[in-house]
């Protein structure tokens, strides 16, 4: 299982955003789990450019 740790950045904003959009947490929670479970959001293969 992956570690996921916060910069002091990310807290700090987490917080200011936290006040104003309530659901935030929970989708930060779906997010960390996904990232324990060593899936890695948004990495996906993408086909090679076209040849000229």
């Amino acid at each position: 299982m992956a570690e996921v740790r916060f910069t002091q950045g990310f807290k700090r904003r987490f917080k200011f955003l936290n006040k104003r959009y309530r659901q935030i947490q929970a989708d930060i929670q779906l997010i960390i789990k996904e990232l324990q479970s060593g899936n890695v959001l948004g990495d996906r293969d993408r086909p090679p450019p076209p040849s000229p």
